[in-house]
């Protein structure tokens, strides 16, 4: 069996069930949608990049846009 989304060869251990039935590595299996806005009055440190993915992790119960993507509820 191979992950659905980077491809490699799953063993047993490292496979977790996704979204329709797929099988995932469980770091594959993460939310890719924009990462959600800040609010206004949170503190915002200009030493570390602003993340470019959400990177929550993610489930069966997953979310999977038209385009095929997996993402979190609020993403979605």
């Amino acid at each position: 069996q191979c992950c659905a989304f980077c491809g490699e060869k799953l063993s047993s251990l490292e496979s977790v069930l996704g979204p329709r039935g797929t099988q995932w590595h469980k770091a594959c299996l993460i939310c890719r949608g924009p990462p959600p806005p800040k609010p206004k009055d949170t503190f915002v440190s200009y030493r570390k990049q602003a993340p470019v993915i959400c990177g929550k992790k993610l489930d069966s119960g997953a979310k999977v846009n038209k385009e095929g993507e997996v993402r979190c509820r609020d993403c979605y």
